[in-house]
């Protein structure tokens, strides 16, 4: 089978068999951003950012976007708003007018924002989400993992 009727076929099947997830998943997939500690993912389901146990809905999805500057956009599936800092809260917000929108992601598995506060996503007690200090403590660390079509896979493509 060809590599344009796997990805046909991914993208026209894709919406049956992902919940809450478009089809453009394939070939521009979502990523689950995971604490490294435990596998708990940031979840966006409400506006305040929660870990919680990954079940890959829409709140647990997101996409990265470059910017020329080095630093990320980090887009939720579930409102297609952005991950910002509000105090030292992580919430998600349609309102892009500051560099609180902008995060760096580090090779050391953190996620510091660009402000010149060089805050980072932090778990603390009780797996709440928050913006801290970048200290390079084990609560900082985080991982990507990739989400596409489960087709695409089936078809011995790779998406990811």
């Amino acid at each position: 089978m060809s590599a344009s009727t796997v990805l046909f076929l991914a993208i026209l099947l894709c919406p049956f068999f992902v919940d809450n997830v478009d089809s453009a998943s394939c070939y521009d997939p979502y990523v689950t951003i995971k604490w490294s500690h435990n596998g708990m993912v940031l979840d966006a389901s409400e506006e305040i950012v929660h870990l919680r146990n990954v079940t890959q809905t829409a709140g647990q999805l997101w996409k990265l976007r470059h910017r020329c500057d080095g630093t990320f956009y980090i887009f939720n599936s579930r409102n297609g708003c952005g991950l910002a800092i509000r105090d030292t809260e992580l919430v998600t917000s349609c309102s892009y007018k500051s560099e609180s929108y902008y995060w760096y992601i580090n090779w050391d598995g953190s996620i510091v924002n660009f402000s010149g506060a060089k805050m980072a996503i932090d778990v603390a007690e009780e797996h709440r989400v928050l913006a801290a200090e970048k200290d390079g403590s084990p609560s900082q660390k985080f991982e990507f993992s990739c989400v596409c079509c489960p087709y695409c896979f089936m078809f011995g493509s790779s998406c990811c």
